[in-house]
């Protein structure tokens, strides 16, 4: 529910740049996404959810301090590439890559508060940055319909709110906790650690995310900014059910915990838990893609109405969320975050090769079909990487 409504905040700036900006507006600020997410989840490591599901004993702090260092390093990276593949793009993609670190820093803050309850101040903290961040975006877009000035506005909202509603809760809460060595100082080899924890997520991660952004980069190049709005905008149908499921997959994680133990029902539990939720997702994801044929132009404008060519694979692309959610989980769960990065790079690499075949002629409902193979490439070599540690950890009867 938090992270769903700290979404509200993105998807409600998404709505400012369509209904009060223009559609060159939205595809800048779009493509500066496209650019700076893969680098920005990659650096990040996952550690928010490295923290949730680590077995290591490492204190916050770890995670913080490493955080810090590898935020500093996504800005490096987006600098150098800005200003040598998108110098036009130089101003903007700086002002997105501080509005993402300050966001990245609220969300880490998130993960000690999730653990020992704090829901609710996780909630109160989201609330307040997406109330703002679309307020706040309405008023300075309508005002000096300026792009700079909406991000850099944007950047202030995030930081204050992460400071006042995050940090501070944490810090409260970290030295009163005994377990996990919750409130203790770190060792070089608690930060090592972490390291080594979340390099491989952040490899998979930052990999997933160039999934998503691969098919805007195509769009770019053969295409404009406009239809990488266009496209977000269809995209974002997918993120908001993403949203659903990763909050419910997180939920998922204790129990995912206990059946670890016991190899054969931690298998049987993933693939069961997939079937439920992806028979319940096909009049789900049905319904989802009528909705978004009849409020996308009511929403957005009537410039984002989506046609048949485009629902069918955004249909496609709703199916198999509880598969690459449930599967990806439970190798976060079971600690195999090489298995987890294999399957991103091979899934990056099939992607690639469709989008190269698709996209340069058939545009938008190309990229949505690159999109679903994306997922269902993601989704199915998941789960062959759980089957294979499970038939490892399965003792075998001998005659």
């Amino acid at each position: 529910m938090a992270l769903a409504t700290r979404s509200l905040g993105q998807a409600g700036l998404l709505i400012v740049f369509a209904r009060f900006g223009s559609p060159e507006t939205l595809g800048n600020y779009s493509l500066a996404l496209a650019v700076t997410a893969p680098i920005f989840v990659f650096c990040e490591f996952g550690l928010r959810t490295v923290y949730l599901t680590h077995r290591g004993n490492q204190p916050f702090s770890a995670y913080l301090h490493v955080r810090l260092a590898t935020l500093s390093l996504a800005m490096i990276l987006t600098a150098a590439i800005g200003s040598i593949f998108l110098p036009e793009m130089s101003g903007i993609l700086l002002l997105v890559s501080l509005l993402r670190a300050a966001d990245s820093m609220g969300e880490l803050y998130s993960a000690p508060l999730q653990r020992h309850g704090e829901l609710p101040t996780i909630l109160r903290a989201f609330s307040t940055n997406a109330a703002l961040t679309i307020g706040v975006g309405i008023a300075v877009l309508a005002a000096f319909h300026n792009l700079y000035y909406v991000i850099a506005a944007l950047i202030a909202v995030s930081g204050a709110t992460t400071l006042l509603l995050m940090k501070r809760p944490t810090d409260d809460l970290l030295p009163k906790m005994k377990s996990a060595n919750a409130g203790a100082r770190p060792r070089w080899e608690d930060h090592v650690s972490v390291v080594k924890a979340g390099l491989p997520t952040g490899i998979s991660w930052g990999l997933l995310s160039l999934l998503s952004s691969i098919p805007q980069y195509f769009l770019a190049a053969y295409y404009s900014q406009v239809e990488v709005g266009y496209f977000a905008i269809i995209l974002y149908v997918v993120v908001v059910v993403e949203i659903f499921l990763n909050a419910v997959s997180q939920s998922w994680i204790p129990r995912a915990k206990k059946l670890l133990a016991d190899a054969p029902s931690f298998f049987v539990a993933v693939v069961k838990t997939a079937i439920v939720w992806t028979a319940a997702f096909v009049p789900l994801s049905a319904a989802v893609c009528a909705a978004a044929y009849v409020m996308l132009p009511i929403i957005f404008g009537s410039t984002y109405r989506i046609d048949w060519d485009e629902i069918i694979p955004l249909f496609g692309s709703l199916v198999v969320l509880p598969l690459v959610f449930f599967s990806a989980m439970a190798l976060n769960v079971a600690n195999s975050y090489v298995k987890a990065l294999t399957t991103s790079i091979v899934a990056v690499a099939l992607a690639s090769a469709v989008a190269f075949l698709l996209i340069p002629g058939g545009g938008v409902p190309g990229a949505l079909w690159v999109s679903f193979a994306a997922l269902a490439s993601r989704g199915v070599l998941s789960l062959a990487a759980l089957a294979v540690g499970h038939r490892k950890r399965v003792p075998q009867l001998v005659p």
